[in-house]
């Protein structure tokens, strides 16, 4: 699991975890690091949805999700960022 001791360090600007076997959800945790502008939790086990918090994260620029079976919407409101989570959705572009 990502562990949910996120939530002590609140000035984060990177989460970089990826390829590191995690399994579990997205904490929802995330949503009070709003300092952060990148997320790397790609080439591990997580599943669940793409959680709406993220997109309270108004200063993340790149999130990477890929090779994991988290499913559901990607937030609109990160439509401008850069996205490596696999299909984009039309609605979004790219």
């Amino acid at each position: 699991n990502i562990p949910s001791e996120i939530r002590k360090y609140v000035s984060l600007e990177q989460i970089a975890i990826d390829t590191n076997q995690l399994s579990g959800n997205i904490p929802s945790e995330i949503r009070k690091r709003v300092s952060l502008e990148q997320i790397a939790i790609d080439i591990n086990q997580l599943s669940g949805n793409i959680r709406i918090e993220i997109g309270y994260l108004t200063n993340l620029t790149d999130l990477l999700l890929f090779n994991n079976t988290i499913v559901g919407s990607i937030p609109s409101s990160l439509s401008n960022t850069s996205l490596r989570a696999g299909p984009i959705p039309p609605e979004i572009g790219h």
